[in-house]
């Protein structure tokens, strides 16, 4: 067979993503999808191009959810691990700076963020290789709408944080709310925010139906 003729190799790819502070539930999920593949790839044997039976290497890193574990843990990843492929970070605002390190680098980055939709790094040819996994804003804000709309929803606090991922989502969630009639009430916490009861406080002083 090719695999048993060819040589064997090792590809490097890499996780970024939020294991640990405030966003760990938000980066646990997509890292273990990525380990459970690279596991079954590799437990099949790996994959084989031109000839050359490879098996993936994952090396993980921990961005602690904060931007600048993100950059660190992106150069590390580049500069040291040599990987060709990088998962991660989830979040907008910690993907939107570690992708200053992998474009120049020519490295591939997988990433959720809705800022690079916003921003139009998903579009034309200057990053080809970042790639967007999530649904388009756009589409995502009409379907929450719609699902507002069915439950009747007149009047909605849209709550998050005061950052890059917000600034990507919430546009795109007032164009929808605005054409289906629906008022929103934007209430923004700053970045890193863990008690959110002053803010539910708030949107219930609104008198809105949901948030």
């Amino acid at each position: 067979s090719a695999m048993a003729q060819g040589r064997t190799g090792t590809v490097k790819i890499g996780i970024n993503e939020e294991l640990s502070g405030a966003f760990v539930t938000v980066g646990v999920p997509p890292a273990a999808g990525v380990k459970l593949a690279v596991k079954e790839i590799n437990d099949k044997g790996g994959f084989v191009v031109g000839g050359t039976s490879d098996r993936f290497q994952l090396i993980e890193v921990d961005n602690q959810s904060l931007p600048a574990s993100a950059v660190a843990g992106m150069k590390k990843l580049v500069d040291e691990d040599k990987v060709t492929v990088v998962f991660g970070p989830t979040i907008g605002a910690l993907a939107l700076q570690a992708q200053e390190i992998s474009v120049p680098a020519k490295v591939i980055q997988f990433s959720a963020a809705t800022p690079w939709q916003q921003l139009g790094h998903l579009r034309g040819s200057e990053k080809p290789l970042l790639f967007g996994t999530n649904n388009p804003i756009g589409l995502t804000a009409v379907l929450d709408i719609q699902a507002l709309t069915q439950l009747g929803v007149k009047k909605v606090a849209f709550m998050s944080l005061d950052d890059d991922t917000t600034k990507g989502n919430l546009p795109a969630f007032q164009a929808a709310a605005k054409a289906a009639d629906i008022t929103v009430v934007p209430i923004l916490a700053p970045p890193r925010t863990a008690d959110w009861s002053s803010y539910v406080t708030r949107a219930k002083g609104e008198n809105v139906d949901g948030i």
